[in-house]
C-alpha cells in the first residue's frame, strides 16, 4: 500500500502554528511524491465523495 497525504485532511487547518510548519514541508512532500494530484476549484458539499 502507498501512503496517500491530503493537506485539507492531514493538517488541523485550526491550529495555526502546527499549519505553518506543515506548510513549510509541503515541498519536499510534494518532491518526493510520486503522483500529485492538486484541485483548485470550489469546495462542494460532496466532494468527500471523490476522496
Amino acid at each position: 500500500p502507498h501512503p496517500i497525504w491530503v493537506d485539507t485532511l492531514c493538517i488541523d487547518q485550526d491550529n495555526i502554528p502546527k499549519r505553518n510548519t506543515q506548510v513549510r514541508m509541503m515541498p519536499a512532500i510534494h518532491h518526493k511524491a510520486e503522483v500529485t494530484f492538486s484541485w483548485l476549484g470550489s469546495a462542494e458539499d460532496d466532494d468527500y465523495i471523490a476522496i
